[in-house]
């Protein structure tokens, strides 16, 4: 998905920016590093942001590999039978399992909301849909 995300971002920068830094003296690396890689500012921005969700919430490698390690994925899949098995009341149990959640949820809303001007100026180039 980074690598369709990457492509559809770089097809969508016209050529002849590559070619007028070219035309200017400047050789493969230094256009790709002066010219391309500050337009594909968004595209990184959005990579990063799908990477950090995707390994942020990742349980199936962490439950094969860390069997033995307390990690945040883990521990959120074992809370609600920590949580049931110290209190008989149901409603108490739903609502120390929402607080949790939304504890959880809390780092990745901060991080979209820094990074939303650039995530959705990349969405909208690289011309994702659905």
């Amino acid at each position: 998905m980074y690598i369709y995300i990457f492509r559809q971002f770089f097809r969508s920068l016209p050529n002849e920016l590559e070619e007028a830094a070219l035309v200017d003296g400047a050789g493969v690396f230094k256009t790709f590093y002066r010219v391309m890689l500050p337009n594909a500012l968004p595209a990184i921005v959005t990579v990063v942001l799908f990477s950090f969700v995707w390994q942020y919430n990742d349980s199936f490698y962490v439950s094969m590999y860390l069997t033995e390690t307390k990690v945040l994925s883990m521990q959120l899949a074992a809370l609600p039978g920590l949580l049931a098995g110290n209190s008989p009341d149901y409603m108490l149990t739903s609502i120390r399992l929402n607080a949790g959640t939304v504890l959880v949820i809390i780092p990745i809303v901060i991080f979209y909301l820094l990074l939303q001007k650039h995530f959705v100026e990349s969405v909208e180039r690289s011309g994702i849909v659905g």
